[in-house]
């Protein structure tokens, strides 16, 4: 990444759900990339009202000591000042939590700059000839006005990087890192386990380390000894899916986000986040990632389609449903089976929750 954004990368996208280290990965690049650039940062999440462009650009520029005239503080005066002086100086601002710029519609889509000047400013900030300045940008949503014909031909210019799990070399050196007393090699040791039944999910295994570091000290016999059980019926429920191919879990009750209250202070409530944006934003497509957490495991799209269809929404809302999903990576893609059919999936994490919602389903 780092490499794409010292070369011709002007704008990179890092997308994933909550957790994944997305922001991590952020402002490890920034440190990386550290030297010559000027360095900024703005975080949305946390914004009781998220500004305009024209307010965030105005501050850029006054932070900066460039001069604008009053009667040159519109919106379009605004963007070419700061094109302007992005690309004739070297600056690295990251952009955190830029989900919360974007916006849509059920009919069409998620994921449009809610103000349309940011869109217009980044089409501005690729189109011109040489810039000096880099933004790294981090979203649990895909900001599609990359995707457009108008940023498709910079297609060199910009990048938009999918984060998934930890690998289990990763795993073991989050493991190594919290000076855990368990066995850490072995894919079937209790760690092993849990990373495997987290999906390497960042954010739950630094809670879960530090919780055996804190109130276990250090021991990790002691804390599987408590909470076994609930990773365990998890890791069952997966290898019947796998080997015996019983993919349909409908009385399983999963809590990997929730049973004990660190990870629901640290790792459910923020799923939840996600599910009441989704609930408030898209309705359809929360019922299908609720309906569809009967799954264990990658099935046919077309069996989490089957869902809606018997809800009475029609192909074209199943359809958007499932494309919204896509458009928040709360959908994973299992590749084309034996049959050509498609297959996807959810996270654990993510079904975890989304099994909890579907319990309470009108």
């Amino acid at each position: 990444m780092s490499t794409k954004v010292c070369k011709s990368c002007r704008v990179l996208i890092l997308v994933g759900i909550t957790g994944i280290g997305k922001t991590a990965l952020a402002e490890r690049l920034v440190e990386e990339l550290r030297g010559n650039w000027r360095e900024d940062k703005e975080n949305f999440e946390s914004r009781e009202q998220v500004p305009d462009f024209a307010s965030v650009a105005l501050k850029w520029l006054e932070k900066w000591k460039v001069d604008v005239p009053q009667d040159q503080r519109q919106p379009q005066h605004l963007r070419q000042r700061l094109v302007e002086h992005l690309c004739n100086h070297q600056h690295l601002i990251l952009m955190d939590s830029i989900e919360y710029l974007l916006t849509g519609t059920p009919d069409d889509g998620w994921g449009d700059f809610a103000d349309e000047e940011w869109g217009k400013f980044f089409v501005s900030l690729l189109y011109e000839p040489s810039c000096k300045s880099r933004f790294i940008l981090t979203s649990q949503d895909l900001p599609t006005k990359f995707e457009t014909a108008e940023c498709d031909r910079y297609k060199n210019l910009w990048h938009c990087q999918l984060l998934r799990g930890l690998e289990r070399t990763e795993q073991i050196a989050l493991f190594q890192k919290a000076e855990l007393d368990g066995d850490i090699q072995s894919p079937h040791s209790p760690l092993g386990v849990i990373g495997e039944v987290y999906d390497g999910h960042p954010l739950a295994l630094r809670t879960i380390a530090g919780e055996i570091k804190g109130s276990y000290g250090g021991k990790v016999r002691a804390y599987w000894k408590d909470n076994s059980r609930y990773i365990e019926e998890v890791k069952e429920a997966i290898d019947e899916a796998r080997n015996q191919g019983i993919v349909k879990g409908d009385e399983d009750r999963w809590q990997l986000a929730s049973y004990t209250k660190v990870l629901r202070r640290k790792v459910k409530e923020r799923i939840d986040n996600i599910f009441d944006r989704l609930k408030n934003d898209v309705y359809d497509a929360y019922v299908l990632l609720c309906t569809a957490s009967i799954y264990r495991c990658d099935v046919k799209e077309k069996w989490w389609l089957i869902n809606l269809e018997d809800e009475g929404y029609s192909e074209k809302q199943q359809q958007d449903a499932m494309q919204t999903l896509r458009d928040r990576y709360l959908v994973e893609d299992g590749g084309i089976d034996d049959e050509d059919n498609r297959l996807v999936g959810q996270h654990n994490l993510i079904r975890s929750v989304a099994i909890a919602h579907r319990l309470i389903l009108p």
